[in-house]
C-alpha cells in the first residue's frame, strides 16, 4: 500500500472514530434529559434483571452497558426484555456499520424515493410540483418556471408541502389551502421557507380502518427493515396516529404510536414519546386492543420488496400507509437516524428479536459491511 493510501485510510478511520464518539455522546445526552430521567426513575430493575442484561451484553458485546435505555423502554411498554437494543448502539453502531454514506446521502432526498417505489408498482403521493437543488419540475419531472408552478398549484383546493432534504419528524410539513396563496407574491413567500428543495403533493386519504382511528391525520406505519447475513428482516411494526386535530402523526409532533401484530390487529395500549398511555384514542374513543387493519400484510410485503431494491443501505425506516383503495402508499424512506426506540416502547421487546445477539457481535467487531 502506498503512503498516500495509508494516509487516506487513516484519515477515514479517524473521521469515523470521531463521528462514532459524537453520536454516542448525543445519545447519552438525549437519554439524560429531564423528562426521560423522570420516566426511567419510575422503574427499578431487580438484581436478576440487571444480571440478565449484564451477562447478555458482556457475552455478545464484550462489555456492560448503562441501564438507562432498558429502564425507559420497560417503563413505557410495561414489559422487560434483557435484549432491548440501546440507542447508544443503534445509530452510532449498527446503522453506521451497515448504511453506506455514499448511498444514503443521495437516497435521503425525498425527491428520489418515489422512483424506487414506482419501479415495483408501489404508490407514492402524487407530486404536483417538486424542486431539487433549485430546479422546479412538474409531475412529469419536466422543468418549469416558478410562475408555471404557481399556475399548477393555484388550481388546487389544498396541498401538502414538505422539505425534501435535511428534514425529519414532520419538521416543515404543512397543509396549504388555496386562500393562503391567492397571489403569486404569497406563493413566493411560502417557497422562501423551503429554499431549493421541496415537494408539493396531494393529500393522501387513509383506508377506512386507518381513517376511523383518527380522521384528521394521515396515519402511517413505521416499518424498519434490515439486512443480516444476506437475509432481509423486519422489526415489529408500529402504527403512528395523530391526535388533537393535527394532520401529522409523528411522535415528535404530539402523535401517539402503538404496536401492530403481524395479522394487522393492534396491541392494547398506545403511548406517546413521554409516557402518556391510552387504551382508546383520546379523540375518537376507538378501543385499540384487537382493532384490525385490513390489508396489513401488503404493508409488510411492500417493505421487504423496497429493502431488496437498496441492499447498499442495510437498515431503512419506511413510512407506509394504506390509501382509500387499501393500496400501499410509500410516504418516505428514512435512510439514517432510525427510531428503534419507537418499536421497543410500543412492543416491549428488542427490535432485533432473536437476532439481537448476532447484531451485538457485529457492532462489537466494528467492521463495516460496505
Amino acid at each position: 500500500m502506498s503512503i498516500k493510501s495509508i494516509i487516506k485510510s487513516s484519515s477515514v478511520n479517524f473521521y469515523d472514530f470521531i463521528k462514532c464518539i459524537r453520536l454516542k455522546k448525543y445519545e447519552i445526552k438525549k437519554i439524560k434529559e429531564k423528562r426521560r430521567r423522570l420516566i426511567e426513575n419510575t422503574i427499578s430493575l431487580t438484581k436478576n434483571q440487571k444480571k440478565q442484561i449484564d451477562d447478555f451484553f458482556k457475552e455478545n458485546y464484550g462489555q456492560k452497558i448503562p441501564y438507562y435505555w432498558h429502564k425507559e423502554y420497560y417503563a413505557i411498554s410495561g414489559k422487560f426484555d434483557y435484549k432491548f437494543f440501546p440507542e447508544l448502539l443503534f445509530i452510532p453502531g449498527f446503522e453506521r456499520l451497515v448504511n453506506n454514506p455514499h448511498y444514503y446521502k443521495c437516497l435521503s432526498d425525498k425527491n428520489i424515493i418515489d422512483i424506487i417505489g414506482n419501479s415495483i408498482n408501489i404508490k407514492s403521493p402524487r407530486v404536483y410540483v417538486r424542486c431539487a437543488n433549485g430546479i422546479i419540475t412538474d409531475s412529469n419531472r419536466t422543468t418549469i418556471s416558478l410562475e408555471e408552478s404557481y399556475s399548477i398549484v393555484s388550481k388546487l383546493d389544498n396541498f401538502f408541502i414538505k422539505p425534501s432534504i435535511d428534514s425529519c419528524s414532520g419538521q416543515g410539513c404543512s397543509i396549504i389551502y388555496n386562500k393562503e396563496i391567492d397571489s403569486l407574491d404569497k406563493y413566493k413567500e411560502l417557497l422562501k421557507i423551503y429554499k431549493k428543495d421541496f415537494l408539493i403533493q396531494e393529500i393522501v386519504k387513509n383506508s377506512k380502518d386507518l381513517y376511523n382511528l383518527n380522521p384528521t391525520s394521515l396515519n402511517t406505519f413505521r416499518v424498519i427493515t434490515y439486512i443480516l447475513k444476506g437475509k432481509i428482516y423486519y422489526m415489529p411494526i408500529i402504527l403512528r396516529i395523530g391526535r388533537n386535530g393535527k394532520f401529522l402523526d409523528n411522535a415528535h409532533q404530539g402523535g401517539i404510536f402503538i404496536g401492530v401484530k403481524d395479522d394487522g390487529s393492534l396491541l392494547r395500549t398506545a403511548v406517546s414519546e413521554f409516557n402518556e398511555k391510552y387504551n382508546s384514542h383520546p379523540d375518537t374513543n376507538i378501543v385499540f386492543e384487537n382493532y384490525k387493519i385490513s390489508s396489513f400484510q401488503k404493508v409488510i410485503e411492500a417493505a421487504i420488496k423496497l429493502q431488496s431494491l437498496i441492499p447498499h443501505i442495510g437498515c431503512i425506516n419506511w413510512d407506509l400507509t394504506l390509501d382509500e383503495n387499501e393500496d400501499v402508499v410509500l410516504i418516505e424512506g428514512n435512510m439514517i437516524g432510525g427510531s428503534i426506540w419507537l418499536i421497543q416502547m410500543a412492543h416491549g421487546v428488542s427490535g432485533f428479536g432473536e437476532n439481537t445477539a448476532e447484531v451485538l457481535r457485529l457492532v462489537k467487531e466494528n467492521k463495516k459491511l460496505y
